[in-house]
């Protein structure tokens, strides 16, 4: 049973990584910040246009925002298939 307990370890080692300025970060933390990032441009948009009163609740839908960009990030530029 001790095994499954050291699972967890042997398989982070197969989480692919971007060198970035000599440091090596994951994958999805990249796209992570990608999708933050590109939600946090569209806020004024959707603001301006008085579509936020329509989205509703919001930290639901920025959140899914951020997921469904950092999805595309991730698809776009480190899908290996």
């Amino acid at each position: 049973m001790s095994w499954i307990a050291l699972l967890p370890l042997l398989l982070c080692g197969c989480d692919p990584v971007v060198a970035v300025a000599g440091a090596e970060f994951p994958d999805w933390l990249l796209c992570l910040i990608v999708g933050t990032v590109l939600s946090a441009a569209l806020y004024p948009v959707f603001s301006r246009a008085g579509l936020e009163r329509y989205l509703k609740p919001l930290a639901l839908f920025y959140g899914s925002l951020i997921v469904m960009f950092s999805l595309v990030a991730w698809v776009i530029f480190f899908n290996r298939s």
